[in-house]
């Protein structure tokens, strides 16, 4: 059971909120109460982009480097692709790359991965924030 002073502190992650309608036994019913969570402040970078099962990008938007990280190792191909389809930069990684903001064009880009035997791909916008 949540403290009596359910006062959310600043700066925390919060994945989902939830609230009884039943108030513990002694506490008065609270009829009306409002959440408001600013969206404009929230960022896309806190928690990682999961690519598939032990792949993951982060940050998202982009300040200084995207990074790409694999579980285990193995030889994925990679693309970067401005929204236009114009290709940025193709390379490989095996367990962790770290791609340079200044490849990217400003605004979304396009990043796809591909396992070694092609059963598996994703793509994912890319935001380089300014």
């Amino acid at each position: 059971m949540p403290a009596q002073d359910s006062t959310f502190p600043y700066n925390h992650n919060i994945d989902a909120l939830a609230f009884s309608c039943t108030p513990p036994q002694g506490l008065a019913t609270v009829e009306t109460f409002s959440v408001q969570i600013d969206l404009g402040s929230m960022s896309t970078g806190a928690l990682p982009t999961k690519l598939w099962d032990g792949l993951r990008a982060t940050p998202n938007p982009v300040k200084q480097a995207l990074h790409l990280q694999a579980d285990e190792p193995c030889p994925y191909r990679i693309w970067l692709y401005d929204l236009q389809g114009k290709l940025l930069w193709q390379g490989t990684m095996e367990e962790e790359l770290v791609l340079d903001a200044q490849v990217l064009q400003g605004g979304v880009n396009i990043l796809e991965i591909q396992s070694p035997r092609g059963d598996k791909s994703a793509r994912i916008k890319v935001l380089k924030a300014d």
